[in-house]
């Protein structure tokens, strides 16, 4: 994943004196956009009060002709979240001490962790290196991870209903909905590890081409068994090869984000019907030095009151 760019004027201007001060005005954080014809900005229902804003400006004008460098195995796009305040700070210095240029680019820093066995870890950063007529100065922009889509999806479902319903399948596919009167909405997410494998089924199995589970089976491919997704959720249901429950969707929306806080690898997500029904999240941190790969050293678990239907 690759970064580099130097801000036109115009596009300074923009960002500095429009853009920015006028998403500062409904949050703190900015999710960004980068792609090889502009720049998204966004805030979501969760950076502000419940609105959500959005806005583009093109490369054409954001950057000095010929400048962008950009690419990354996302086809060439680049999603971060970033504070607002740090980013102005940033720009106004350099117009304050009349910066005849400012290159920003995309790079990685060392920085203190106490989730690393070696007690540092790699951030990614963004690094802006400008010069002015008497000095030129170099500044880094602490960025973090846009809010992943699972998470995205769980507040927009949460906004339309209080309740959601989770369910877990042996095929490696998990499904989220909300139901209102007159209609249901939901999402389907296929192709995940199942643990322990010996509890993996293929998708085949839940639709009766064969009547047992191999021993070897794998979870479904996400290009699999073309249908609806409901549809395959009643069948895992109907199989005995999938579980469901209620749960509240902000206990829900707020386990995802929290998770995230510590850096986990993994995020294992299970549903117990014995000793009391709950949904339980599990974060696993990875440690290269061990042999199996995760440290135990740290855990960080929730379990969320569910009820059956």
């Amino acid at each position: 994943m690759k970064f580099r760019a130097t801000l036109s004027h115009r596009g300074q201007r923009a960002l500095e004196k429009g853009f920015l001060p006028t998403f500062e005005k409904f949050g703190k954080r900015v999710q960004i956009l980068l792609d090889p014809e502009g720049i998204y900005l966004c805030q979501t229902p969760d950076d502000t009060d419940g609105i959500q804003l959005s806005s583009r400006v093109a490369s054409k004008i954001l950057w000095e002709h010929n400048s962008l460098l950009l690419e990354s195995r996302a086809n060439n796009h680049i999603a971060f979240a970033a504070d607002i305040s740090s980013l102005l700070r940033v720009l106004k210095a350099a117009s304050l001490n009349d910066a005849s240029s400012l290159e920003v680019r995309l790079t990685m820093r060392s920085v203190p962790s106490t989730t690393e066995p070696s007690g540092v870890a790699q951030r990614p950063v963004l690094s802006f290196a400008w010069q002015g007529y008497d000095m030129s100065l170099v500044q880094d922009l602490p960025i973090t991870r846009p809010y992943p889509a699972s998470q995205m999806l769980a507040e927009r479902l949460r906004s339309m209903s209080p309740e959601l319903q989770l369910i877990l399948s042996r095929t490696g596919d998990a499904y989220l909905d909300v139901r209102i009167p007159g209609m249901g909405l939901g999402t389907e997410v296929r192709g995940l590890q199942v643990l322990p494998n010996s509890m993996a089924v293929r998708d085949a199995t839940v639709r009766g081409l064969f009547s047992t589970p191999t021993q070897d089976a794998t979870p479904s491919d996400p290009d699999a068994s073309p249908g609806d997704p409901a549809e395959r959720a009643e069948d895992a249901l109907r199989a005995g090869h999938a579980v469901g429950a209620w749960t509240l969707s902000k206990h829900f929306t707020r386990v995802l984000t929290a998770s995230q806080f510590t850096g986990p690898s993994q995020l294992l997500l299970g549903i117990a019907a014995e000793n009391g029904a709950y949904a339980h999240c599990l974060c696993i941190y990875s440690d290269p030095e061990s042999p199996a790969a995760y440290d135990e050293s740290m855990s960080l678990n929730f379990k969320l009151p569910v009820r059956e239907e």
